[in-house]
């Protein structure tokens, strides 16, 4: 038994069988020291079997994490797991089954940015520290969905200017290309009634330059376009510089914005009836700092930043082509007047 033989027993001679059979000490000392030993023996069988599951267990420990290792998310543990280690096969399929969860939303994920989609979401539970990952994902989509949005915005505002500009090529008359302008500028928007109105600059007075810049308090911003606009009685066609919204944003230089509007101020009327704008903005155009005219946009809806941003970059190309395509009458006219 000291060299680890758990099945050793008393091997004593024939004439002392029948002392070990009496109830003396030496008998019973006998029988205990067998009855050990068989114990022990069975004790030691157990602890055999005990040894490989346990050897089980950890080789299917080893072959998970290997297969883990390799990028093997599909490996499952085989072993037949008994008692207590039953927690153990549960943990590691448990363990499994979330990084696979995982591992397939950051691949949903990944394909929904790439695709170009703005609220593709992490749908897969996120524990310890995975928690991570998913407000690394989140946070990529929302910064790949607000780029899109501006990128989108920016596109819309390239577009507008292309398509204006086709509008305004070619040499057109002053009149002709106010109505192109408003027209295209009231659609593009979204609006529902726009106004064209030019500058008719009157005669200097003398000592009037130095007041006013480079124009006469005679001169006139005059209606010559418009889309959707109808003309309702005591509606003034033009106004003097500071008169009015129109002639205070081309005295300012500056666009106008304004929400309440007054139920007398501006008309949009259709086939259906009519209705007072919720929005009106106004807007002058300038040729090298002097004023040309200003546009007049009503909307039933709020005029964004990046509509406003849109009319803020078209406006300087505006104050050209008016500007060339007023030189171009005037150079007419006096080439008529001549003959």
């Amino acid at each position: 038994m000291a060299k680890g033989d758990l099945t050793a027993k008393l091997d004593l001679p024939a004439h002392t069988v029948e002392v070990m059979s009496t109830d003396d000490e030496v008998g019973q000392l006998t029988c205990a020291f067998n009855e050990m030993s068989s114990n022990l023996s069975k004790s030691g069988v157990v602890f055999e079997q005990m040894i490989a599951n346990l050897r089980q267990v950890i080789e299917d420990i080893v072959q998970v994490s290997q297969g883990l290792a390799v990028g093997h998310l599909r490996v499952t543990p085989k072993a037949e797991y008994r008692g207590d280690f039953v927690q153990i096969k549960n943990a590691l399929e448990t363990a499994l089954s979330d990084l696979w969860q995982v591992i397939e939303d950051i691949v949903q994920v990944s394909q929904g940015l790439a695709e170009g989609r703005q609220h593709v979401t992490a749908k897969a539970e996120y524990r310890g520290d995975f928690v991570q990952i998913k407000n690394a994902l989140e946070t990529a989509a929302t910064k790949l969905a607000e780029a899109t949005r501006k990128n989108a915005l920016q596109d819309w505002i390239k577009t507008g200017q292309t398509q204006l500009n086709d509008h305004m090529s070619g040499e057109q008359d002053i009149m002709t290309l106010a109505q192109n302008i408003i027209t295209f500028l009231t659609t593009y928007l979204d609006a529902q009634i726009g106004v064209f109105y030019l500058l008719e600059e009157g005669m200097l007075e003398e000592g009037e330059k130095e007041r006013k810049g480079n124009l006469s308090k005679s001169s006139r911003l005059k209606l010559v376009a418009s889309y959707a606009y109808i003309q309702r009685k005591g509606m003034a066609n033009e106004f003097k510089l500071g008169e009015g919204l129109v002639g205070q944003a081309a005295l300012e230089k500056r666009k106008i914005l304004v929400a309440d509007i007054p139920e007398d101020y501006i008309y949009i009327q259709s086939g259906l009836g009519g209705a007072v704008p919720q929005n009106i903005l106004v807007m002058p155009f300038l040729y090298e700092n002097a004023v040309k005219g200003v546009i007049e946009i009503g909307s039933f809806y709020e005029i964004t930043e990046v509509q406003l941003e849109f009319l803020e970059q078209v406006m300087p190309n505006i104050g050209i082509a008016v500007n060339t395509a007023d030189s171009r009458t005037k150079m007419q006219a006096l080439l008529f007047s001549d003959q």
